[in-house]
């Protein structure tokens, strides 16, 4: 007896916590049923900056809501909108979070603003809200100015104006707004102030940017300048950006210089037996412009003191010879002679030859130059010599007696002079310190006239070459800084770069040999007698991308000089990575009767490798006639592109692949699990061959009178059964909710033959819960004779 009254009291209990569970899920249905049909739209905006990691919380939309859900569960769904891919929402919490990472540039190129929209639609109990949200993109200053071209080239004249103006291109700036985008320009030089940069401002806003010339130029002074172009934006996030553009300026030769004869005056002397053809001397001119500007022609001049000098002499246009056209008599000439150059107009350059003809009665003097240089005609000197250093030896003679014999000698120019050692020699000494890599050598002409009547000279060049000495350092053409590239996986001995590298000096003082002075000495090497950089192992860039190189040039002089340069090598990528996922196996899940496009998980991998040979794309391997299930994003989210039943396909295996897009391209594989989660879509379904029972007196109380069962095809909660009797309580039966087990509550008596009609109930266990119900016929019969 005591058995049956806690079995009894169990009983009751579990009805009453039933009940109690169920309040809510009962109010809810009720609503649902009665007030299927309110609506309610609403729009929200949010704002978040672009470039924010994959994952970041934009809002919540439960909050901003702000709507009494009558104590049901609100459930939010992104359902569409032109940017909902962009965006996940927790169906629970209403939480909106990014995809991936966003860049306004890409999703609202050249816009001022980046508005993104999606729907998002939540059902709470009998109300559905469908709500308008804007997501704002904001700027921030991730791109720097960029100019059309790295580089462009300007032809001025050197005659142009101040304040010419020319034309110059803008830069673009993918940023927006007035911090972010471009906002100043400015312009420098290596050089002078010759340029400055103009910028107008436009009635639109637009800047036009001119380079104005700032002083007067000179081709021959200055004939190329290179000038740098830098935009700024007005960026504070994290800090300013800028760009550069080269300006290279040509400066364009005018004719502004005449030809400049070596002497304003010259002087020559011919004996009266002279022929026609006799060379007086050769005449040069040069011109310090460029092109055809620069093309020297002689000419005797028209504008002669005696206008005989065109019949007695002529000059060649092109070498500059002045000849004689006959015989001369004794006397003074004075020949004007011009140079003219190509330019139009052309410009002439003056000078004035005076040709002394003398009679044959008075004998020339006669001149040996000595030069104590092993018999050779030349004379050297160090250019480290003293002043009054002796460089040769001058001895003269003139057999005429009496005073026309007396002999006075005079040098060229004022680096040498002429110091006398008597009547008859002189010595060539040296006036001021000379400088090789400024001036290698002298012609100098050492003139000896006699004191006849007329007098009468002698003329010889002597060549004087500067010795040189080990007075300059080398310079290194590559110079500090220089970067130089090279691919990882490269040859033993490959080459890097050529050292290049000059020295004033000449001979050993020049000559020159490389090697490595700091730096990775067993990865690259300078072959002995060489100015190659080659390496010295096989590079490997995921393992060290950058070196830095001390290069060492020094000369063979005595002592020897030495200049150093720093080199950047960088290592360039070679695809000889494949990309690898960042687990060994994925397990996922996803609740069946999902939309399609329902975002399961991301896969993740990565690429030791740079560039394009580091960025990857996504596939699925599918197997030939497989149904597709799912598809993978370019961002190695995984959604499905069809609603998936649990009852048919509780879990599936598939296979992701990562390409990465090197040439050729390399792939790596991970095995994915996708769970697909119950949802409580199935009713119980009874399991009975007959709704009807008969039972015969006696029955005593608490008497097994049938076992409900039912089934349910969905799984855990959702397929757990409870039963349930209507009405709650009877006088005749119980049933035990969880074994189904229907039995009697007393003993049945004679009051109660006849048929009995039960209302069965079986309730899963989902939220919200399904349920069936059918009648179970119970006849009580007095005997079974009846």
């Amino acid at each position: 007896m005591a058995a049956r009254m806690n079995l009894s009291e169990a009983f009751l209990s579990r009805q009453k916590t039933l009940a109690s569970s169920a309040i809510t899920s009962v109010r809810c249905l009720v609503l649902t049923l009665l007030l299927p049909h309110l609506v309610f739209s609403q729009n929200f905006s949010f704002s978040i900056r672009e470039q924010q990691p994959a994952g970041l919380l934009v809002g919540n939309i439960g909050q901003q809501l702000n709507h009494d859900t009558n104590g049901c569960h609100a459930h939010f769904i992104i359902l569409g909108g032109q940017h909902s891919e962009y965006f996940r929402v927790d169906e629970v919490t209403g939480n909106l979070f990014t995809n991936g990472v966003l860049d306004r540039e890409l999703l609202c190129p050249m816009e001022n603003t980046c508005d993104l929209q999606l729907q998002v639609t939540i059902i709470s109990g009998f109300a559905t809200h469908i709500l308008a949200v804007t997501v704002q993109l904001q700027d921030i200053n991730d791109n720097s100015p960029v100019f059309g071209q790295a580089e462009m080239t300007l032809r001025i004249l050197e005659t142009a104006p101040i304040g010419e103006m020319y034309v110059l291109p803008r830069a673009v700036d993918l940023d927006t707004g007035a911090g972010n985008s471009v906002q100043a320009y400015t312009l420098s030089s290596t050089f002078g102030n010759e340029f400055q940069l103009h910028v107008n401002l436009a009635v639109d806003g637009t800047q036009g940017l001119y380079l104005v010339v700032n002083s007067l130029l000179d081709r021959e002074r200055i004939d190329r300048y290179h000038l740098i172009l830098t935009a700024r934006d007005g960026g504070n996030d994290p800090s300013p950006r800028e760009g550069n553009m080269t300006i290279v300026v040509l400066v364009d030769d005018v004719n502004d210089n005449q030809p400049i004869f070596e002497r304003a005056n010259y002087s020559a002397q011919l004996s009266d037996n002279t022929t026609a053809g006799q060379l007086v001397m050769t005449l040069r001119a040069v011109d310090v412009d460029s092109g055809s500007n620069a093309v020297v022609h002689f000419r005797l001049s028209s504008n002669q003191e005696n206008a005989n000098v065109t019949q007695q002499f002529q000059i060649d246009r092109y070498t500059g010879d002045l000849m004689t056209l006959g015989s001369l008599p004794s006397g003074q000439y004075r020949v004007n002679v011009e140079a003219v150059d190509g330019g139009m107009p052309s410009l002439v350059g003056h000078a004035v030859v005076i040709v002394d003809v003398v009679s044959s009665g008075n004998t020339r003097p006669t001149m040996t130059v000595t030069t104590f240089n092993s018999d050779h005609p030349w004379a050297v000197v160090s250019e480290f010599a003293m002043i009054g250093a002796v460089v040769a030896h001058v001895a003269v003679s003139d057999p005429d007696p009496g005073v026309d014999g007396l002999v006075m000698c005079s040098i060229s120019g004022s680096t040498f002079g002429l110091r006398a050692l008597g009547n008859e020699a002189y010595v060539v000494t040296l006036n001021t310190n000379l400088d090789r890599e400024v001036q290698a050598q002298y012609t100098l002409t050492l003139t000896c006239r006699d004191n006849g009547a007329p007098p009468l000279s002698i003329t010889q060049d002597l060549e004087v070459r500067v010795q040189d000495e080990n007075d300059n350092r080398p310079t290194l053409t590559t110079a500090s800084n220089t970067t130089v590239s090279v691919y990882e996986n490269n040859n033993i001995n490959e080459v890097v770069t050529h050292i290049e590298a000059t020295d004033a000096d000449v001979g050993d003082n020049a000559a020159l040999t490389f090697s490595i002075l700091g730096g990775p000495h067993h990865t690259f090497h300078i072959p002995q007698g060489t100015n190659v950089l080659r390496l010295s192992r096989v590079l490997d860039r995921e393992v060290a991308d950058t070196y830095m190189v001390t290069v060492l040039v020094r000369d063979h002089g005595h002592p020897p000089m030495s200049a150093t340069a720093t080199l950047r090598i960088n290592v360039l990528d070679v695809n000889d990575n494949a990309p690898q996922f960042a687990q060994g196996s994925y397990n996922l899940s996803i609740s069946e009767n999902n939309p399609i496009g329902t975002y399961i998980g991301r896969m993740t991998a990565f690429d030791d490798d740079a560039g394009d040979n580091s960025h990857i794309d996504y596939s699925i391997l599918h197997q030939p006639g497989e149904p597709q299930k799912f598809r993978i994003q370019a961002n190695g989210f995984l959604t499905a592109v069809s609603s998936l039943d649990h009852e048919s396909v509780s879990v599936y295996n598939i296979m992701i692949q990562a390409t990465d897009r090197g040439t050729p391209p390399l792939t790596s594989q991970v095995p994915v699990e996708i769970r697909v989660i119950d949802v409580n879509d199935n009713r119980p379904v009874f399991m009975w061959a007959s709704s009807s029972v008969t039972l015969v007196l006696p029955v005593p109380s608490f008497q097994s009178v049938f076992v409900i069962q039912a089934v349910d095809a969905d799984s855990g909660s959702n397929g757990n059964i409870q039963y349930s009797l209507w009405p709650q309580t009877s006088s005749m039966f119980q049933l035990d909710p969880y074994s189904g087990l229907l039995f009697t509550s007393r003993a049945l008596t004679t009051h109660d033959v006849g048929s009995h009609n039960l209302t069965v109930t079986a309730t899963d266990g989902g939220m919200p819960p399904l349920r069936t119900t059918e009648i179970l016929t119970v006849v009580v019969n007095a005997d079974d004779t009846l």
